[in-house]
């Protein structure tokens, strides 16, 4: 018997041939994408957007991603365990840039809503996105969403203000979620922005963001008891990044390193920082891991102060894998560094 050598399209047109072939070459490329396709079974319409059929209605759980872990701490607390929480940044990594990776460009393409800082601190993100192709999480939609838009900034430029330089914070400053009243609001937002995508899972949504917000207002109590006697304290910071928490805490950020957010300082500027500390007696010198260390640690040693290095996100430093953590760490270090000083 003859053995069967024809091709597999024995028996078929060679149009049909052709056609099947151009079918199965066209499923395997969607497959390749991510099967991002225009297609109501994948949650998104024509523009890129949720759709009726999004993650939580078919069992899939939201992919959303972050720019930084405080963000992804709140979002997870609000979510709960209808989403996938990522994000961009580490907790030791300097928000204001941060270099891209290909993890980050696969983590996009996979997100169905962005969260993002906003105020100008997480622009490079945009960069990412744009990369990424995804068009559902594209800066002004309504799945990706600029939580600064609903703070009130501290520190915003005057109207007309030209300043020297290229200095960060040109919209204000961008560090709000060391206030807690804010992260009150981010997951008010959070919360609001997944119910109108997700409504059926908007009363797991509202039970997550109230859960937390009880937490924090629990908190809230217990960190003002401990700051309580430091109340019109003096410190000095590297960068901008301490304002919000000595606003809550009744602080006095009494001088900072920069001169301008992201300004190296000129040693005329060191100098007068020196004075500064020694002339008003203030105890305590912080910055933050993601900084050059060497300048705030002179400074603390030629005055006497204490130096503090404490991380502003969440997971930065041991101990601090959650926004009350976070809190907590912080409030202990510069409580027990400002009632040890004399001021």
């Amino acid at each position: 018997m003859r053995k069967n050598t024809e091709p597999f399209t024995m028996g078929l047109s060679t149009g049909v041939a052709y056609r099947l072939f151009g079918f199965a070459l066209l499923l395997a490329v969607c497959i390749f994408a991510g099967c991002r396709c225009d297609d109501p079974r994948n949650g998104t319409s024509a523009d890129g957007s949720a759709g009726s059929n999004a993650a939580s209605g078919s069992g899939k759980k939201i992919q959303i991603v972050t720019t930084s872990t405080d963000f992804r701490d709140i979002c997870k607390r609000v979510a709960g365990d209808s989403a996938e929480v990522k994000t961009l940044a580490r907790g030791d990594q300097n928000l204001h840039g941060i270099e891209a990776r290909p993890a980050h460009i696969t983590m996009l393409q996979k997100a169905d809503v962005y969260f993002a800082i906003g105020a100008g601190m997480d622009d490079w993100a945009n960069r990412f996105i744009k990369s990424s192709g995804n068009r559902k999480i594209k800066p002004g939609g309504k799945n990706h969403v600029d939580v600064g838009k609903h703070i009130s900034l501290l520190e915003k430029p005057a109207a007309g203000a030209r300043p020297s330089g290229k200095p960060l914070h040109l919209a204000g400053n961008p560090h709000y979620w060391l206030n807690p009243e804010n992260t009150v609001v981010i997951a008010k937002v959070m919360c609001s922005t997944l119910s109108k995508l997700y409504p059926d899972s908007k009363t797991d949504f509202e039970k997550g963001r109230d859960d937390f917000i009880k937490k924090i207002e629990a908190a809230k109590m217990r960190w003002k008891k401990k700051m309580r006697s430091c109340r019109g304290r003096k410190i000095i910071t590297y960068h901008k990044s301490w304002s919000y928490f000595a606003a809550f805490f009744s602080l006095v950020e009494a001088g900072v390193i920069e001169p301008q957010p992201g300004i190296p300082p000129s040693p005329a500027h060191i100098s007068t920082i020196i004075d500064k500390v020694k002339r008003e007696r203030i105890s305590v010198v912080l910055s933050e891991p993601c900084y050059p260390l060497k300048m705030p640690r002179m400074i603390a040693k030629q005055t006497g102060a204490a130096f503090l290095v404490l991380p502003t996100s969440v997971d930065g430093a041991d101990g601090t894998g959650t926004y009350i953590k976070l809190m907590d760490h912080a409030v202990d270090k510069i409580s027990s560094a400002l009632k040890k000083g004399g001021q």
